[in-house]
């Protein structure tokens, strides 16, 4: 799982304004080399060990949700529904993905909020099944803010075969160093 460090930095710096370019252009040109700078995301990065999915968490996410579907209480169910035993939520997977994420080695200790996601549920979550996320970089820029940024993650949620069980992306907001 990849993430990033965050650590907060200052910087002095001294710009001069050449006649002929405009203050504007030169303030977003500098913020945008220095959120470049702040934030030397690469792209890919390490594994973690992932978590495994139990009983308990889909119990506790029937609970929260109210969702409780045959499929996810009842063996026999969830085969005459054509799973090979009982399934977990499908929103619990990307709720444990993004608890992945955030507690991976690397943090988004600067995260301000979670902008969105697009989500895609590819294969069915089984308890027992260990679970990892892969996280890349796909893209980062600097916000209408000076002191946010925009980072988006593409993310794929594999079980303890390789298999891609769900994958997408999340946008976050995130605050640059001062």
């Amino acid at each position: 799982v990849i993430g990033c460090e965050y650590v907060p930095l200052g910087l002095a710096t001294g710009i001069t304004i050449r006649e002929g370019f405009g203050r504007e252009t030169v303030v977003n040109a500098v913020r945008e080399a220095l959120f470049r700078w702040l934030w030397p995301l690469p792209p890919g990065g390490p594994q973690g060990d992932g978590i495994v999915v139990t009983d308990a968490h889909v119990m506790n996410f029937c609970g929260i949700s109210g969702d409780f579907a045959s499929i996810h209480i009842d063996d026999e169910a969830a085969r005459e529904a054509g799973f090979e035993r009982r399934v977990a939520h499908g929103l619990l997977g990307l709720a444990m993905t993004d608890g992945l994420k955030n507690l991976s080695r690397v943090r988004f200790k600067a995260g301000i909020a979670s902008l969105g996601w697009q989500w895609k549920f590819r294969r069915p979550l089984y308890i027992g099944d260990r679970i990892c996320a892969r996280i890349t970089v796909r893209s980062k820029r600097s916000s209408s803010k000076p002191e946010r940024g925009v980072l988006t993650l593409g993310i794929e949620l594999t079980n303890q075969h390789g298999e891609i069980l769900q994958d997408g992306e999340t946008v976050l907001l995130l605050r640059c160093a001062s």
